[in-house]
């Protein structure tokens, strides 16, 4: 059952939200040339890891469409290949969710990884266990839009993150800049994430001292809302990611929310 899973979805980039924009206007007509070449060449860079403007265009004049209405038809190009990625992706997910099982063995390793970090309460551990399928399908759907994703290892212990310490995750998405795909947002995550596993190897007073320095955090123990300044547990757990080969700050800019 759903019930207050802690899932953030940070709006789309500028560079989605324009190509959708191009999606929402009317295509030519059909059986015309500038038509045709918007098909042909959305199906041609549908099978490209990258393309540019500038290869679109390229494409497109070959099909012989006039300088005026080059604009028009590489919008279209782009909106068509727009909406074949989120089929895709759609598509992906469905599948994911067709083929899902609790036998599934990655999803059982993770499980069981977490159970004795995480919660020895059962209420508790059919929440992660939901947001684990979750999270698994949106994971999947990422790398059918050739997104960076983290492994699972680190998507695993970014749900025991969240749900164990709600109030430092939504203090690290208001200190790094807001929930969003913004490059320099990620950035400073991961830079935040860095700073909390480096300190973590210091004892818990010192730990809390220094992070209170580096982000010029004013608070005491009885405020709730930075409470995990003092959470001898939250520094360990960093501490831990800090043994890593890939900790959670190297996934900051792979789809973390």
């Amino acid at each position: 059952k759903f019930v207050q899973l802690p899932v953030i979805i940070p709006p789309p980039d500028k560079r989605n939200l324009l190509h959708y924009t191009y999606s929402l206007f009317i295509l030519p007509d059909n059986n015309t040339k500038e038509r045709q070449a918007i098909e042909d060449v959305a199906k041609k860079i549908q099978l490209q890891e990258n393309f540019s403007e500038e290869s679109i265009k390229n494409e497109i004049k070959s099909y012989g469409v006039t300088n005026d209405l080059q604009e028009i038809v590489m919008r279209g190009v782009i909106a068509k290949q727009t909406q074949q990625q989120i089929s895709q992706a759609y598509h992906t997910i469905d599948a994911k969710k067709t083929s899902y099982s609790d036998s599934n063995v990655e999803v059982i390793d993770q499980a069981m990884k977490a159970v004795s970090s995480f919660s020895n309460n059962p209420r508790e551990m059919k929440r992660f266990l939901n947001v684990l399928r979750f999270s698994y399908f949106i994971h999947e759907g990422r790398k059918a839009l050739r997104l960076g994703v983290p492994t699972i290892d680190q998507l695993t212990q970014w749900i025991v993150l969240t749900m164990k310490w709600p109030q430092f995750v939504l203090w690290l998405h208001k200190r790094s800049g807001g929930i969003s795909y913004d490059k320099k947002s990620e950035s400073r995550t991961r830079e935040i994430l860095e700073t909390l596993e480096d300190a973590s190897v210091k004892d818990i007073d010192t730990w809390t001292r220094e992070i209170k320095t580096q982000f010029n955090i004013t608070s005491d123990i009885d405020d709730d809302k930075l409470s995990w300044l003092y959470d001898e547990n939250l520094k360990n757990f960093f501490a831990e990611e800090r043994k890593l080969p890939s900790p959670l700050s190297d996934a900051s800019e792979k789809g973390l929310y």
